[in-house]
């Protein structure tokens, strides 16, 4: 089983490129003193394998990764033998012992300012969508051919292949066609749902909370995207600036291209909005606001905003001018319908809202989903984003009553519905992945 293992993946690939480059490299730094020259060449060597692995599951790649590398490894060594000599010790006298401690303090320190500081420094961290199977091949092809041509094999023909297939890798990163999808991420009590047509065009409406010590943004709404080969986001929707949905948005459009941000057509004079659309400004991404009637036209599908309308009272709070968002594509129709209570959800009960995938307004809160919004709407399914335990007990009900399915990330994961031959499949992630999902939704696995 460790060959599935991704820790023993990246070992293995890490020292088979460090045997198959390093002389090469040395070579090439013959100018620099022995040290430099012995540490600066396996740390080169080591980059090449691991690529796409590093790619697929971290979506980056460090660039200044070597430079880094010929102090923090040299740090790490004698952090190491200091917690040796302190476990050793440890065994005779913990005041002994304490000093050798102690003594880790500054270098770890060290170690941390110099990792921060190569993180922190501008254009540091390239990052990179996850590589498609037939990539990875050729780039380790690529690679095969010039560990060859260092060797001075056939070193024409080899670098000329190399060459060959490094450019098809590049060529093939990402796929021509993709799988058609609407993914509720699990960001805890929060919303981020991500759409994508088979032509590759994106929406992402919300992007989860911002707290002080979790950003749901870089946690877990940007690796997502980098793990699914999106490397632009068309559109970002925003439904309402409230933290749990805007607050990660901040991280997506500091490091990911937006074409166009879009917003509630009732402005609120709140920090949040305020400090997102300078953030905009500042980024040269244009901001639209739309109000009932409005659409957007996207390649294989279209999206139609029901709400809020114009005029619309700012009385009814942030929550009642949340965007509500209905997606037609490949036969499927999904409402998203933002954190709406029960003042909206009376004016969009007058209209046509019907939609069989319906995101659970308001994440399962008691505010929402009453019995009138839900036979308005006659959703096939459900699906909740919400925190453990978030749902309210007459939501769920109500669903119950109705025979509608309710799917939530607080026991399934991060949910993808997919659309097949005038129907859709709906999976939640901890099941796609061998686990069970979290009880008591028992059955409810897939749909």
């Amino acid at each position: 089983s460790a060959l599935f293992d991704l820790g023993f993946q990246l070992s293995f690939l890490s020292v088979s490129s460090i045997l198959i480059f390093h002389e090469a490299f040395a070579r090439g730094l013959f100018f620099f003193p022995q040290a430099i020259r012995e540490g600066g060449s396996a740390t080169l060597a080591v980059q090449i394998l691991p690529l796409p692995l590093a790619a697929q599951h971290f979506g980056i790649l460090p660039l200044l990764a070597p430079l880094t590398n010929l102090i923090v490894v040299p740090l790490l060594s004698v952090a190491l033998w200091f917690a040796f000599l302190t476990s050793l010790c440890s065994w005779i006298s913990i005041s002994v012992a304490g000093l050798f401690g102690h003594a880790l303090a500054p270098v770890v320190y060290l170690i941390r300012i110099v990792s921060g500081y190569a993180a922190e420094t501008d254009h540091a961290v390239l990052r990179l969508t996850a590589p498609t199977i037939f990539a990875m091949a050729a780039f380790w092809g690529a690679a095969m051919l010039l560990g060859f041509a260092v060797k001075r094999i056939h070193p024409q023909r080899c670098l000329s292949g190399a060459a060959a297939l490094l450019i098809i890798a590049i060529v093939a990163w990402t796929p021509l066609r993709y799988t058609p999808e609407v993914v509720f991420l699990d960001v805890g009590h929060g919303d981020a749902t991500f759409i994508r047509t088979r032509y590759g065009a994106t929406v992402l409406i919300d992007a989860g909370d911002r707290m002080p010590f979790v950003d749901q943004g870089a946690r877990v709404v940007e690796p997502f995207l980098l793990a699914s080969g999106v490397r632009r986001l068309d559109y970002l929707i925003i439904t309402h600036p409230h933290r749990d949905h805007i607050g990660g948005a901040f991280h997506i459009v500091e490091n990911m291209p937006v074409g166009e941000v879009i917003l509630g057509g009732i402005p609120f004079d709140t920090a949040l909005e305020n400090d997102f659309l300078a953030l905009c400004a500042e980024r040269d991404i244009p901001v639209r606001r739309v109000v009932r009637g409005d659409m957007l036209a996207l390649m294989g599908a279209r999206v139609e905003f029901l709400h809020p309308p114009n005029p619309w009272p700012e009385h009814m709070g942030l929550n009642n001018a949340s965007v509500v968002a209905r997606v037609h594509f490949e036969g499927l129709v999904g409402l998203l319908p933002g954190d709406v209570e029960r003042e909206a959800e009376r004016v969009l009960a007058q209209l046509d809202c019907r939609a069989p995938l319906l995101k659970t307004p308001h994440h399962g809160s008691n505010t929402s989903s009453t019995a009138a919004f839900l036979e308005a709407v006659q959703p096939v399914v459900s699906v909740a984003s919400t925190s453990y335990g978030g749902i309210d007990a007459a939501v769920q009900e109500r669903h119950q009553d109705r025979g509608i399915p309710l799917f939530r990330t607080d026991y399934h994961g991060g949910i993808t519905v997919r659309p097949e031959e005038g129907a859709f499949r709906i999976k939640g992630a901890r099941v796609a992945r061998g686990y069970r999902p979290v009880e008591p939704m028992g059955a409810l696995t897939e749909h």
